[in-house]
């Protein structure tokens, strides 16, 4: 081997050692979530003759966020259908310090929110309204994640985030998983004349598409949020079974 070429060898060897130094760099002081708890939900038991378990004097759930005091405040009216309390609508607001930031919660929804939490001491709130049935299928209508930047909440993504990701879902089922929060679509199935055959949800979105049985409800795939340090934002990609 000629010296030129051994030099450019050389070169080359500490252009390959770099980038790998960088990204394991880059990797260990990237922001990973951590933990997701559910801080509030009620159901309206569509269909039921059980009251909407939002009582209608609900104070709010207290948590700390970032470091901060914050509050979850329900706001709903109700209405009567045959003698039992429905949710007629109202807002889910949350506070944090002197900053605010709230949803609509429609007629008949029901709602859930967790906090994430994350190992650089960064939290953040996903909220989930959907319609329930009395059937045990559910379908989500609402889903915003929310963070705090220059000293104020904001969304980060939304139900229309990870539809135009690719998610297919009646349904939505969140976890943390590697450092990442995933969204998962799900579905209730259901048997068709073959008994051999296996359970599908109903929809021609789910025709073809692989997807993983769970007793009476199944998941399609799933979007994953990760949090892109460069962009200060989160990244979004999808992942099918």
């Amino acid at each position: 081997m000629t010296r030129m070429g051994l030099n450019f060898l050389i070169i080359k060897m500490i252009f390959v050692l770099s980038v790998v130094i960088f990204s394991q760099y880059g990797n260990a002081d990237a922001m990973a979530l951590n933990r997701i708890s559910e801080l509030m939900a009620f159901e309206n038991y569509n269909g039921t003759s059980e009251n909407c378990s939002a009582p209608t004097d609900l104070n709010g759930a207290f948590f700390s966020m970032n470091g901060e005091s914050a509050s979850i405040e329900t706001k709903l009216n109700f209405y009567n259908q045959d003698g039992s309390r429905k949710n007629a609508g109202g807002t889910i607001e949350v506070s944090s310090g002197n900053k605010k930031i709230s949803f609509p919660v429609r007629k008949d929804e029901s709602a859930s929110v967790y906090l994430i939490s994350s190992n650089a001491d960064r939290d953040f709130l996903l909220v989930r309204t959907y319609m329930d049935a009395a059937n045990g299928s559910s379908a989500c209508t609402g889903m915003w994640l929310v963070g705090e930047a220059n000293g104020n909440l904001l969304t980060y993504a939304t139900l229309d985030t990870v539809k135009n990701a690719g998610l297919l879902f009646d349904d939505i089922s969140p976890m943390v998983k590697n450092g990442e929060l995933w969204i998962t679509g799900r579905a209730r199935v259901y048997w068709g004349a073959d008994p051999q055959a296996q359970p599908r949800p109903l929809g021609s979105k789910y025709n073809g598409v692989p997807i993983k049985v769970d007793g009476n409800y199944c998941s399609i795939n799933s979007t994953v949020l990760f949090w892109d340090s460069a962009a200060q934002w989160f990244g979004i990609r999808l992942e099918n079974f």
